[in-house]
C-alpha cells in the first residue's frame, strides 16, 4: 500500500446508477494510492443512489456526499471542483470502475517525467455481451507538450479525449470548469486543461469504460444531437483561435465524428428536422478538406469517404419518400 505525500481528490458525479455504483466506489476505495478524498455528487438521483453514497460515506472517513438538484454531468463535476481540497485531481464516472493501482501508477509517472498530467489507456466494456477491448495504449511510456498531445487525440486517437482516465495537477483546473447544460464538455475542458501543459502517457490500462445502452453517448434525441452538433462546432472554432496549427487536423476529427452521428441519426428515421439538415449543411464545408488539406491517415480519409456516401445515399432514400 502507498500512501502518497499528496492528497488526490476523485470526484465521481452520480445520477442513477443503483446498480452499479458499489463496484464503482468500491474499485476506488481499494487503490493501492491511499491518501485519497472520494467526492461522490449525487445529482438528483430518482433511485438509490444517494442512499448509498450516505451508506459508503459512514464505512470510510475519506469519502464525502454532497447532494443537488439535478443539473446534468457538468454541474456535478463543477460541484466536486468547488470542494476539492487535493493536490491532484481525478475524475471516474459512477458506472465505470479501475484497477487497483490505478492512481499508484498516474501518480508515479507525473512524478517521474515532471509532466502537468498523466494519462492512460482504456478497457472498453460492453455491459451486454461481456467483451472486451484495450484501446490508446501505448507500448513504453510517452511524454508530449500540450501540441502533441492534442495532435494524439485528433490524428491517431492514441489518447482519449474524455477527463477521466487521467490524473491532474491542482493547478491545471486553475479558471477551468465545466461548461453545462453542453454535450462535448470534456474536450471543451481539454482544449484549456492541455493549454501550456506537459503531459506523459503511460503503457497500462487500468481504467474500465463500461458501455451501455441508453447511456448519453449512446443516445441520439434530436436534442441530444442538435446540441453536440452545435458544441462541436464551437470547439472546432477555439481551436482554430487556441491552437490554429491543427485547425485542419480538429476539422477531421470532429467531421468523422458528425459524420458517424449524422448516419445512426438518419438511420433511425428521426429525420424531419430542418436544423439537423442545417448542420448537415455546415459540415459540408468541412468534410471536402480532408482529403487535400490535412495529414490524417489514409484509413481516416477512407472512412469519412464511406460515411459520407452512407449519409448521402440515406439522404436521397428519404428525399424520394418525401
Amino acid at each position: 500500500m502507498s500512501e502518497g505525500n499528496s492528497l488526490i481528490s476523485v470526484i465521481v458525479p452520480v445520477y442513477k446508477v443503483e446498480n452499479c455504483l458499489r463496484k464503482c466506489v468500491d474499485s476506488i476505495l481499494a487503490q493501492t494510492y491511499t491518501n485519497l478524498e472520494i467526492i461522490l455528487v449525487d445529482d438528483g438521483s430518482p433511485d438509490k443512489s444517494g442512499q448509498i453514497c450516505e451508506e459508503y460515506k459512514k464505512k470510510d472517513k475519506r469519502i464525502k456526499v454532497i447532494h443537488k438538484e439535478n443539473g446534468g454531468l457538468s454541474s456535478a463535476r463543477n460541484v466536486g471542483l468547488d470542494l476539492a481540497r487535493g493536490e491532484y485531481y481525478a475524475f471516474v464516472d459512477s458506472d465505470d470502475y479501475i484497477e487497483k493501482e490505478t492512481y499508484e501508477l498516474l501518480y508515479n509517472a507525473i512524478k517521474e517525467y515532471e509532466t502537468d498530467i498523466a494519462c492512460q489507456g482504456i478497457i472498453r466494456e460492453n455491459e451486454q455481451t461481456g467483451d472486451k477491448q484495450i484501446i490508446r495504449t501505448p507500448e513504453e511510456e510517452k511524454v508530449y507538450n500540450c501540441t502533441e498531445a492534442l495532435y494524439q487525440i485528433l490524428l491517431s486517437n492514441e489518447i482519449g479525449i474524455s477527463v477521466w482516465s487521467k490524473l491532474y495537477k491542482k493547478e491545471v483546473f486553475d479558471n477551468v470548469r465545466f461548461p453545462e447544460g453542453k454535450t462535448n464538455e470534456d474536450a471543451a475542458v481539454l482544449l484549456k486543461t492541455f493549454k501550456g501543459r506537459k503531459l506523459v502517457h503511460i503503457a497500462k490500462p487500468t481504467y474500465h469504460y463500461v458501455f451501455r445502452n441508453g447511456s448519453i453517448t449512446s443516445s441520439y434525441s434530436i436534442s441530444n444531437c442538435e446540441c453536440f452538433f452545435e458544441n462541436s462546432l464551437n470547439i472546432m472554432r477555439e481551436i482554430q483561435n487556441l491552437y490554429p496549427q491543427i485547425y485542419r487536423e480538429s476539422e477531421v476529427y470532429f467531421t468523422e465524428g458528425m459524420l458517424a452521428l449524422f448516419v445512426r441519426y438518419y438511420s433511425q428515421s428521426v429525420i424531419k428536422d430542418n436544423n439537423i439538415k442545417k448542420y448537415f449543411k455546415e459540415y459540408k464545408k468541412h468534410w471536402t478538406k480532408i482529403f487535400t488539406k490535412s495529414k490524417c491517415q489514409t484509413v481516416t480519409k477512407l472512412k469519412c469517404l464511406l460515411l459520407r456516401m452512407h449519409m448521402l445515399k440515406i439522404l436521397y432514400k428519404f428525399k424520394r419518400r418525401g
